[in-house]
């Protein structure tokens, strides 16, 4: 009789258990699309920021081009300065044993 009623009550309880299985089973579906959704999202995310990483370091070789450039450009504006400053010296030092009319012109263009 105990064997009986312990059927019968595994009988009932059948249907509520399987309807748990059925929820959890849609749950872990659901659960399942989730994680893919998520993945996905890591891999795009994770392929920007190589793009970015990429891109960082293009614009940094660019930077470092640009920056020797300007330091070459610095370089040769010295260099007329220091061309010009000479030529200026030069041009007063030939304007001293000028007449004076002439003088007055060479300081004009000095």
């Amino acid at each position: 009789k105990q064997w009986y009623q312990r059927r019968v009550r595994g009988d009932e309880k059948a249907p509520k258990l399987a309807a748990e299985l059925a929820q959890y089973k849609e749950e872990l579906h659901e659960n399942t699309l989730l994680v893919e959704r998520l993945v996905a999202e890591v891999r795009g995310l994770r392929r920007s920021n190589e793009e970015l990483r990429c891109a960082a370091e293009t614009n940094s070789l660019q930077l470092a081009s640009k920056s020797e450039e300007v330091k070459q450009y610095r370089e040769q504006v010295t260099m007329y300065d220091e061309v010009l400053q000479s030529v200026q010296s030069k041009m007063l030092a030939l304007g001293s044993a000028l007449p004076s009319s002439l003088k007055v012109v060479l300081k004009e263009l000095v």
